[in-house]
């Protein structure tokens, strides 16, 4: 809590957190009240940005979480610091997470690499301003010289692009036979499947999602009919061992994403959500790494900070 205020980035502070090496995670609290945070788009008001968010992370504390807001006492001018529970408990169980890898073997570990790759199309796999194919090899080679377990064979920068041209790119709806055969050889996730891990999420959501795509059994996207009827997501990616690559899922058609690309109020479809729920209970990634000068993660309805 207020950790560049209280100078953390002291010599001594320093030396103490890389003695440990752990992350500094910079817990945030409002002076906005708990129905004044809740109404808010912005999550903390712009003159506690500064202070708040860039200058701890310019210092080394990331991962910023709202977890206290300002309440006046019995209609007094007195004010005390409340928790919020819903984010406290998310804080604790993200500082879980981080405990869990830092004792969890490299070789069983999860790790999903998600690029930036739109808009969608054959001749195009990128990462919007990064060199996508070495980067990707590189990593993958530096993850199995740490431990990791990433399959067999590493391939070639070659050898990756023809694998993700065939597993790893979105496809949109005026190429249904690229997709049934992409949905042969990659990941799908049965609609049945899909409604138990979208059933977890909060109701909000769900209406939200619904009110603009319909239920999951209207999808279009990255959606194919089986034999026997059955509605399954194409999750496009490659799997190389416990290593996951692959694109971020559309995040509407082709003639709407100039509109909805970055629009902070229309929900994702529901091929964009099953791709995350498999990355999360499915592929059980321990950590989800994104790639690319941005994604649309930023641009999906919430606060902005906090």
């Amino acid at each position: 809590f207020m950790a560049f205020s209280l100078g953390f980035t002291q010599s001594a502070d320093l030396d103490e957190f890389e003695r440990y090496g752990v992350p500094v995670m910079n817990m945030l609290t409002s002076r906005q009240s708990a129905a004044e945070w809740a109404a808010s788009d912005m999550g903390i008001t712009p003159d506690r940005v500064s202070t708040q968010l860039n200058s701890p992370e310019r210092a080394g504390a990331n991962e910023p979480m709202l977890v206290a807001t300002t309440e006046k006492v019995d209609g007094s001018d007195t004010t005390r610091t409340q928790p919020i529970v819903e984010r406290v408990d998310a804080a604790v169980k993200r500082m879980k997470r981080w405990l869990a890898l830092q004792q969890k073997p490299n070789a069983d570990k999860h790790v999903a690499f998600i690029y930036f790759s739109t808009p969608p199309g054959k001749g195009y796999l990128g990462a919007s301003y990064l060199n996508l194919m070495p980067s990707l090899v590189n990593l993958v080679r530096r993850l199995r010289e740490e431990g990791y377990t990433t399959g067999r064979d590493i391939p070639d920068e070659p050898e990756l692009i023809d694998m993700l041209t065939k597993t790893g790119r979105n496809i949109e709806q005026w190429a249904p036979g690229e997709l049934a055969e992409m949905a042969r050889i990659t990941t799908l996730v049965p609609m049945a499947k899909y409604r138990t891990w979208y059933a977890r999420m909060p109701r909000e959501f769900r209406t939200a999602v619904e009110l603009v795509w319909g239920p999951p059994e209207r999808s279009q996207l990255m959606t194919v009919t089986g034999a026997d009827g059955g509605r399954s997501f194409v999750i496009p990616g490659l799997r190389l061992g416990n290593v996951f690559l692959g694109p971020q899922p559309l995040r509407t058609t082709y003639d709407r994403a100039v509109d909805l690309q970055h629009d902070t109020l229309t929900p994702p479809p529901h091929s964009y959500i099953a791709a995350y729920l498999w990355y999360r209970y499915e592929f059980m990634a321990d950590a989800v790494v994104h790639m690319g000068r941005h994604g649309t993660l930023e641009w999906l309805p919430g606060k902005h900070v906090g």
